[in-house]
């Protein structure tokens, strides 16, 4: 349900996109939550998360990409893309098939 560090986008902070993310009864959508009460499974799954580690959202978890991608079939336009989840584009170091 996306309410888990293993989702990129929890992890960040922010909502999963739909056009962007293959999730499957995700709970970490703007319009999931937007009828939500401020306890909310959203809410609630980050504050377990703050009390086990406060340390969880602040972004350390996912090492600077140095190597570049080896994206096989998303074209690098996905978030598991290891230089679109850095923020950077992909460059000659990169091993990536059909880069857009």
């Amino acid at each position: 349900r996306c309410l888990k560090l293993y989702c990129e986008c929890f992890h960040t902070g922010a909502f999963c996109d739909p056009s962007l993310c293959n999730c499957k009864d995700c709970h970490n959508t703007s319009a999931h939550n937007q009828l939500e009460e401020p306890r909310g499974p959203r809410v609630v799954a980050m504050l377990k998360l703050l009390n086990k580690n406060p340390d969880a959202f602040s972004g350390g978890g996912r090492k600077a990409n140095t190597k570049g991608c080896r994206c096989q079939k998303s074209r690098c336009l996905k978030k598991f893309c290891e230089c679109v989840a850095s923020g950077k584009r992909c460059t000659e170091s990169c091993l990536c098939k059909d880069c857009q």
